[in-house]
């Protein structure tokens, strides 16, 4: 097994609590690959960073009698749940062997993974009959009931895996089996953290690629968790809308969402709000009618999940500001809470601060202030403001993801997002950019197309709106409305293959 210099693994703990030991401070994978993973999609050398190969110190989580990635290094055998530690392990496995296909050690992982996933998925009844309300024996390599209350998404996850499994292998098994999870999950609605994301992006390449014709509009529904297509079902897990609480406006974000009678309130975690415009963007590629609206949403949540940084949070809105101020050169504002809320752990009236940026350690895992003894929480408030225990690394490490695929332009609020970065396995495709302009008016903005010429196409209209440029390019976006820009070769020879546009032999619109 390669590890990093030294013969020895690389960890972070789940939250930034000096003193607090818990189950999960020797490392967990989500805590520890997605921070790799986002540090490679931000185009850093994670071989040599600081003089270590946290690439190669990946492995380690790879569990050599089992076949899988594992939560914890060490790990042997358990289950594969509903919850965010049953698939997500198995999908950062997924996630980095893409960025390190060179590797002959992640290839051979996958390999071993990509058999377990299908099998796994077999045993769950696919492709003829799939029931995903169950969990997996690792070891033992058979369903079990779910012990806990079961909670949907994990299909589409299933989905996105399988769907990678066939790009990988060829074998057309994996396709079947991965369109029978999507379609359990039409027929099974709802999300929980964070195993929903990939489903509108699978969907929408198995559509395009596949020639299939899946409901999109429900899946995207069921994304952002807007249930009107659904009479009686209510879920709480949500992407916020319309939230604005002492003229802070938090919509974007990716949490529990609860609609009491004049609450509107929710808990938003740092996780599920940066990873979820990496897994919903490139959708636009495939489907570029949802090109306004997501890029709407993906405004919405870079510009909302800044309050998980404490930024622009005074005192009274966020547990740690005085730790982050004691931090030379603002480095205090670089590391996430792990939730952003409506409200304070135990707020009474006279501390009723909306929204607050905190987290479960210090008052959730301690029970100190059940019971009635809120007012203890503030008077504490003094010492624990210096201290850090809400700083959750096991979510703000997955701020690479976000970062990965943002480009600013020379005209604030208007994003070139980079809608290829995150399509792991994906066909090959030249850049492609989603640009929104929220004004009331027409925008323009200078572009970078780079030194080679090339020809812009924006799927959006279906036309070419410059041809043999290169350089900075000035482009005019009307008001409230979005183009999905393909920077293709000068020149290139264009072909229709059934709905398919080509240039050069490589798809640059797959609904004209």
């Amino acid at each position: 097994m390669d590890l990093a210099p030294g013969g020895k693994y690389f960890g972070f703990p789940a939250y930034l609590a000096p003193g607090r030991k818990s189950a999960t401070d020797d490392g967990e994978a989500i805590a520890c690959l997605s921070a790799v993973v986002g540090a490679q999609l931000m185009d850093l050398d994670m071989h040599t960073y600081a003089g270590i190969d946290w690439t190669a110190g990946c492995k380690c989580w790879f569990d050599e009698a089992e076949g899988v990635y594992q939560d914890r290094i060490g790990q042997r055998g358990g289950n594969v749940s509903h919850v965010i530690y049953g698939y997500w392990p198995l999908a950062l496995g997924v996630m980095i062997t893409d960025l390190n296909r060179h590797d002959p050690g992640f290839r051979r992982n996958i390999d071993r993974e990509f058999a377990f996933l299908l099998q796994m998925a077999k045993a769950f009844g696919c492709p003829d009959q799939p029931d995903l309300k169950q969990g997996y024996d690792i070891a033992g390599r058979r369903v079990r009931p779910i012990q806990i209350d079961w909670n949907p998404g994990n299909a589409s996850c299933l989905a996105w895996m399988l769907y990678a499994g066939f790009q990988w292998t060829g074998d057309r098994q994996y396709l079947e089996c991965a369109k029978a999870a999507l379609r359990w999950q039409l027929t099974h609605p709802g999300r929980y953290e964070i195993s929903h994301a990939m489903g509108p992006l699978v969907m929408a390449r198995i559509n395009a690629e596949q020639g299939e014709d899946f409901d999109m509009k429900w899946m995207m529904d069921n994304w952002f968790g807007d249930y009107t297509r659904l009479p009686g079902f209510v879920h709480e897990w949500a992407i916020t809308h319309g939230t604005n609480f002492n003229g802070m406006t938090c919509d974007g974000l990716d949490g529990a969402w609860w609609r009491w009678p004049d609450n509107n309130g929710f808990y938003a975690f740092a996780m599920g709000s940066y990873q979820a415009p990496a897994w919903l963007l490139p959708v636009v590629r495939y489907d570029q009618r949802f090109a306004r609206s997501i890029a709407r949403y993906a405004l919405n949540a870079a510009n909302s999940c800044r309050f998980f940084l404490g930024i622009d949070l005074d005192y009274d809105h966020q547990d740690h500001l005085n730790w982050r101020e004691s931090l030379p050169e603002g480095k205090g504002f670089l590391f996430s809470y792990e939730g952003f809320r409506t409200e304070p752990h135990h707020a009474d009236a006279a501390h009723s601060f909306r929204p607050y940026a905190t987290g479960d350690p210090i008052a959730f895992f301690a029970h100190k202030y059940d019971g009635g003894r809120s007012g203890r929480y503030w008077i504490d408030k003094n010492q624990f403001s210096g201290e850090s225990q809400n700083i959750a690394l096991y979510m703000g490490n997955h701020v690479g993801f976000l970062g990965s695929i943002f480009n600013a332009t020379d005209v604030p609020g208007i994003i070139a997002w980079d809608v290829t970065k995150t399509d792991y396995y994906r066909p090959r495709c030249y850049p492609t950019f989603l640009i929104y302009n929220p004004y009331e008016q027409e925008k323009t903005i200078s572009f970078d197309v780079g030194p080679a010429a090339c020809d812009l196409y924006d799927t959006v209209s279906g036309q070419f709106i410059r041809r043999n440029v290169s350089g900075k390019q000035p482009l005019a976006i009307e008001a409230d409305q979005a183009m999905v820009l393909v920077l293709a070769p000068a020149g290139g020879t264009m072909v229709r293959d059934g709905t398919k546009l080509k240039i050069n032999d490589v798809v640059v619109n797959y609904r004209p």
